[in-house]
């Protein structure tokens, strides 16, 4: 079992990278430290970062780990079904606070637009409302996987400069995480 201070360096680390869009390369970097602080830390709590690298890390995000004792509530933790943008399916994971309908959805190639990289995997909610602007989207077109926002003319969505009506695509879903790969 994890200690609170681990927890609490893991949590922090992970909303850093969310918030600010950084993989552990780009925030190491910032820092003048090795990302392999972050990313061996990530995957295995026995190595843990040293206080001054803790501090270089928290002098470039702005903020600093919590160790206030916060536990996981029951149901908040569900399985989803993970699939490639094939629509292939490549197992299951376990995702933090939604809960409904949902899937994921491993990224074959990066979607620079949308901040997204290779292996990122997004995290989709089926939503029968209509989108608002900004949201973004996952759709499928003749077999091909999209990654759209939408926009502020009802039922319309964009991705590199083209305009996609909705009738013309099987929305999966919104986007509502990124699971980003920590090793890039």
């Amino acid at each position: 079992m994890e200690s609170v201070e681990v927890r609490g360096i893991r949590v922090w680390m992970r909303q850093v990278m969310d918030k600010n869009g950084w993989s552990a390369n780009r925030w190491a970097s910032l820092a003048g430290t090795s990302s392999t602080n972050i990313t061996r830390f990530l995957k295995d709590a026995a190595h843990c970062p040293s206080a001054r690298t803790i501090a270089k890390l928290a002098l470039v995000a702005g903020t600093a780990p919590s160790f206030t004792h916060q536990t996981i509530q029951q149901g908040e933790v569900n399985a989803v079904a993970l699939y490639d943008t094939e629509r292939n399916r490549l197992g299951v994971i376990s995702v933090w606070g939604v809960k409904g309908e949902v899937e994921a959805y491993k990224l074959g190639v990066a979607w620079p637009d949308f901040q997204m990289s290779v292996d990122d995997i997004l995290v989709v909610k089926r939503n029968h409302k209509a989108y608002e602007a900004g949201d973004t989207v996952v759709a499928i077109q003749d077999d091909k996987f999209l990654v759209l926002r939408a926009t502020s003319e009802k039922n319309k969505f964009i991705s590199d400069s083209i305009v996609y009506a909705a009738k013309d695509l099987e929305i999966k879903g919104l986007v509502v995480q990124v699971i980003r790969n920590l090793h890039d």
